[in-house]
């Protein structure tokens, strides 16, 4: 594989807020969007979806944005 189709299969990191967190979190939990959709959606990885999500349940992401 070439270096440059290398740099395309990588993911960008992007900084999102703890708020923007809570809202796919939230929105996932509501079973509006099927989990692989609301993380290609937002450009995460299912991983980072569930970490995010059990974050939350934990209430470590709530104090974070209330």
């Amino acid at each position: 594989m070439k270096a440059d189709k290398r740099e395309e299969a990588k993911m960008t990191k992007r900084e999102l807020t703890e708020e923007q967190k809570f809202k796919i979190v939230l929105e996932g939990l509501r079973d509006e969007t099927p989990v692989v959709n609301l993380c290609e959606k937002y450009e995460i990885s299912q991983t980072q979806y569930y970490k995010w999500r059990d974050m939350l349940l934990e209430q470590r992401l709530v104090k974070k944005v209330v």
